[in-house]
């Protein structure tokens, strides 16, 4: 099984690649975490909200859901 520890580096360096405007970047990030575990409720709440900031370019990014996990 894989191990939760690597899950939660991934969803750290996918908040880091938004935060720095690497947007491809952290979705990859986002979706190596949900190949390790699909059913992660902070990855897939991730993706969404980074979909969301793609589709608003022009706008401030709405980083609120977008915090490292605890």
């Amino acid at each position: 099984a894989a191990n939760p520890a690597f899950i939660r580096a991934h969803l750290n360096l996918g908040v880091c690649q938004v935060k720095l405007g690497k947007l491809a970047e952290a979705r990859a990030s986002f979706d190596h975490a949900l190949d390790l575990d699909p059913s992660n409720e902070q990855a897939r709440q991730y993706v969404t909200a980074l979909e969301t900031l793609r589709s608003r370019p022009s706008q401030p990014a709405p980083l609120g859901p977008l915090r490292p996990p605890e």
